[in-house]
């Protein structure tokens, strides 16, 4: 199952953000991909809104990860774009909480999915200066998060 969406704004993307937070379900997984200022890190900000997160949300680009208490419990944000040579989870001492928290993964490419399974991807697409994004379910929590926008 399959959603493309025309993001016109900042607002919209906001917007769909906040909906697809107040609407992701414990344990989640989430890949975010698309070239950089393609809108990824905004989502993300507005997910984590969503989930009810009242902190400042920040870009985990050079900490690489950041994690939130939400009310449907923890949540992990990764940011992978800096590294050269793949993600090891077990080195970075992820591994022990895999199955017990939801994740937000930008740039998944570059070792997540050797870790992880997503339920859903978002894939942005920049062309003729519009934004598009493709969003593709790979579970069946995935595709009730479709059928939820």
């Amino acid at each position: 199952m399959a959603l493309s969406l025309n993001l016109s704004s900042l607002e919209e993307t906001h917007a769909l953000g906040m909906l697809l937070g107040k609407n992701m379900p414990e344990h989640a997984c989430i890949f975010l991909q698309g070239e950089l200022g393609a809108g990824k890190t905004t989502l993300v900000k507005s997910i984590v809104k969503g989930m009810g997160v009242e902190d400042t949300v920040l870009s985990p680009s050079y900490p690489i990860m950041h994690s939130y208490s939400t009310p449907r419990g923890e949540l992990v944000h990764l940011d992978l774009y800096r590294l050269d040579h793949g993600c090891d989870f077990y080195s970075m001492g992820l591994s022990d909480q895999m199955g017990f928290v939801s994740w937000l993964v930008e740039w998944p490419e570059k070792g997540a999915y050797d870790w992880l399974s997503p339920d859903l991807v978002c894939e942005f697409v920049l062309e003729s200066g519009s934004r598009r994004v493709e969003l593709i379910a790979h579970s069946p929590m995935g595709e009730n998060l479709l059928q939820l926008l």
